[in-house]
């Protein structure tokens, strides 16, 4: 279980082998742990974990599923890292070439 001032960690690399961490809530003990995995590894964290709200971040095989539960609703965001340009209103932007948000209570 994570606190608000932690990030709970779980890393399946290509080889089987598992991991599991704590961090504290800091961008650069994020940016580490990334740094440190492989693009194949798969990394799931959870910030918040069993409280309200919850942020949970799962990178796996070119794919990212961010989850927020705030107010007992899921707010999913599911893309991929494949980007391209997409015309958004007479402006272009550079986004993942596959996305899709999902709300549920």
């Amino acid at each position: 279980m994570t606190s608000m001032n932690s990030i709970g960690c779980e890393i399946w690399s290509v080889d089987g082998d598992f991991f599991e961490q704590v961090l504290p809530v800091d961008r650069s003990a994020v940016d580490e742990l990334l740094a440190s995995t492989s693009p194949d590894d798969s990394v799931n964290m959870v910030w918040n974990d069993g409280e309200d709200p919850c942020l949970m971040i799962a990178l796996s095989e070119g794919r990212g599923v961010v989850t927020l539960i705030i107010d007992a609703a899921f707010h999913t965001l599911v893309g991929s890292a494949e980007v391209g340009d997409v015309d958004d209103g007479g402006r272009t932007i550079h986004r993942p070439a596959e996305a899709a948000y999902g709300f549920c209570r």
